[in-house]
């Protein structure tokens, strides 16, 4: 979705949260594109795609921050390390396959710990490792010390620091002070066969942290992450700061990416030969299914859990003129989960195809071919004379028509514990990857084009016991 915030609204929400003695801080979607912690929705190295991240300190702080790299299934992480970085330093790596596992590569001189750089990171059996999520985390600022300082960062010295009876061995928090913000990160698909590249929205978290704001672990630890933070969320819908607290950090996170609706374009015109990815991440499903009390607002299967795009009227397209087409069931729809339980990974590709179409148009430019987090989704207008829909915009609509709802009815006011905060829909972020083909550019060349939109929607909270 597309959360970013004017500074003048981000004013107002930071003034609705300073206002209570009773909270510390909350996390926020940064209207600056700057944070404290980073959610990259998608990475892919199939189809000979690989994926670019540079990540920038902007601060005059030096940083350490842990990268997560997660698998597609339900958010595994596949490898963890350690990246410290000097006052305005910037890392890069790329990601490619490797066949056995994505293959991790940095030409970067800023010091990063893990043994990853120009290896194969070794995957388990099920993961869908092709793509998956990116979660970049401060861990703290480092105070200047011996080998440490704004000019130079001794990286053999801070590895030693964590070897037995190393200072950080004993005490990970020495030398440290409170996480201050100012990470920024740029994610770019690149499509080095078909020659273009593409940047994708990356979701930067200010006040991610509460009490707990020094977080720095040895490398392959699984903290912080998105359980780590706050529990206290902070939205602003209808022009008003709803400030709520969770029983947990990643629920506040879920919070502000919770969305009934979820809109976007998708273009399939065989003229160009235009193909579309819809890319479907759930950011936090991980957390919310790793809880054995409380999984909603999933949904839980056996082998996954509900999305409601094979429900009744839940899909709807428009083409350009405005035109409808929603999916209805010809006699009684199923139950939700006999269809449902596909759609239920981490990050999912819905590829977007017509009848009218050539027969390759359903194959996906950014996931496996036959991949289980691939989903072919057909554009059911296209095939009436009468309306054309080979291009227009989709709505996933997560309110179900047959009585089941998408909530989370946790929050409550930090303030007053009776007064109850429902936030209706799912945490769901994304956008389309689309790709056009002329072959008319100029005479005997072919020029291919491709670009990224995020998805836009709707938020929905129901405020109770005032």
């Amino acid at each position: 979705m597309n959360q970013r915030l004017s500074l003048f609204k981000l004013g107002c929400l930071l003034l609705s949260a300073v206002t209570s003695t009773q909270v510390k801080s909350a996390v926020h979607i940064s209207s600056d594109d700057t944070g404290q912690a980073i959610i990259v929705p998608f990475f892919t190295v199939s189809n000979q795609m690989a994926t670019y991240v540079s990540l920038d300190n902007s601060s005059s702080d030096i940083k350490a921050v842990k990268v997560h790299i997660k698998e597609a299934q339900q958010g595994a992480t596949i490898t963890s390390f350690n990246i410290y970085l000097r006052p305005n330093d910037m890392w890069v790596m790329a990601m490619i396959n490797g066949l056995l596992g994505p293959h991790i590569i940095s030409p970067d001189e800023s010091c990063s710990l893990g043994d990853f750089y120009y290896h194969y990171t070794p995957t388990q059996e099920g993961w869908l490792w092709e793509n998956g999520i990116i979660e970049v985390f401060e861990m703290g600022v480092i105070e200047a010390t011996d080998g440490i300082d704004a000019n130079h960062i001794d990286c053999e010295a801070l590895s030693d620091m964590w070897e037995d009876g190393g200072t950080w061995a004993n005490d990970s928090e020495t030398h440290f002070s409170p996480a201050t913000g100012g990470l920024h990160a740029e994610v770019t698909l690149l499509d080095v066969a078909q020659g273009h590249a593409s940047n994708i929205p990356v979701i930067h978290l200010a006040g991610f942290y509460g009490d707990d704001d020094i977080q720095h672990t040895p490398v392959g630890a699984e903290t912080p992450n998105l359980a780590s933070g706050t529990r206290d969320s902070l939205i602003l819908l209808d022009g008003e700061a709803i400030t709520t607290r969770w029983p947990t950090g990643y629920e506040a996170v879920s919070a502000l990416l919770m969305t009934t609706k979820v809109y976007n374009e998708f273009n399939v015109e065989p003229g160009v030969a235009a193909k579309t990815d819809w890319i479907v991440s759930f950011p936090t499903l991980f957390y919310h299914l790793s809880n054995d009390e409380y999984q909603f607002p999933f949904y839980t299967l056996d082998d996954g859990f509900i999305f409601p795009t094979y429900t009744s009227e839940n899909i709807r397209y428009w083409n350009r003129e405005g035109e409808s087409f929603f999916y209805t069931c010809p006699l009684s729809c199923p139950p939700p989960q006999v269809e449902a339980p596909s759609l239920n990974h981490s990050v999912n590709n819905m590829v977007v195809f017509s009848e009218n179409d050539e027969p390759l148009s359903g194959v996906p430019m950014l996931t496996g071919i036959g991949a289980l987090n691939t989903h072919q989704t057909q554009v059911e207008g296209g095939q009436s004379e009468e309306f054309d829909f080979d291009s227009g915009k989709r709505l996933i609509d997560t309110e179900f028509f047959n009585g089941i709802g998408f909530f989370n009815s946790r929050g409550r006011d930090p303030i007053n514990g009776n007064i109850g905060h429902m936030y209706y829909g799912i945490p769901v972020v994304g956008f389309t990857y689309t790709r056009f083909t002329n072959t008319n550019a100029q005479p005997g060349r072919l020029a291919q084009y491709a670009f990224v939109r995020g998805h836009f929607g709707k938020q929905s909270v129901a405020i109770n016991g005032q």
